[in-house]
């Protein structure tokens, strides 16, 4: 009897957990700058921070990135629409335009933009920070390298530096 209990409640509690996850989200309901936020950060090959991605800390990372709403801002409770969504892809160096920059993007339209840039997004290469301000970026080639099969006495080529090409 206990058993047969059990196994209902396991089920109502699955059950339960389809509907809420169902009634989250629509793919027709308005995202938020937030919200959007969260997606692309977690879409980019980067470390996730502790506590996870909240909307704060994923406008936070992004607009240290350079990558901002047209506002210059991002308003984490306020709907994305299409001109502030193409703005921060184009951005990032997609070619995107908006017919309707004022269009409310929706759960929908955003997952879609995700899955059809995915391979782009993960492979984005952000800027970093030195400890004395400046941009720089490593490019890891290979070229003369232990790691590109190069002779043990070639030396190795030194990381991409901000003063030095």
């Amino acid at each position: 009897m206990t058993t047969k209990r059990l196994i209902w409640a396991i089920a109502a509690v699955a059950v339960l957990a389809l509907g809420l996850s169902a009634w989250a989200y629509s793919s027709q309901d308005p995202i938020t700058q937030g919200d959007f936020a969260v997606l692309l950060a977690s879409h980019l090959k980067t470390a996730v921070p502790q506590g996870g991605w909240t909307p704060d800390a994923a406008a936070n990372f992004l607009s240290g990135l350079g990558l901002s709403p047209l506002s210059g801002g991002w308003e984490v409770s306020a709907q994305l629409n299409e001109g502030n969504m193409v703005h921060v892809l184009r951005a990032m160096g997609l070619a995107l335009y908006s017919t309707s920059p004022d269009a409310i993007v929706t759960w929908g339209k955003a997952n879609g933009v995700f899955y059809r840039y995915d391979d782009f997004f993960k492979n984005y290469n952000m800027k970093i920070r030195t400890v004395q301000g400046d941009e720089t970026t490593h490019i890891d080639t290979g070229v003369g390298g232990a790691d590109s099969g190069a002779p043990a006495g070639n030396p190795l080529v030194p990381p991409a530096s901000p003063t030095l090409p």
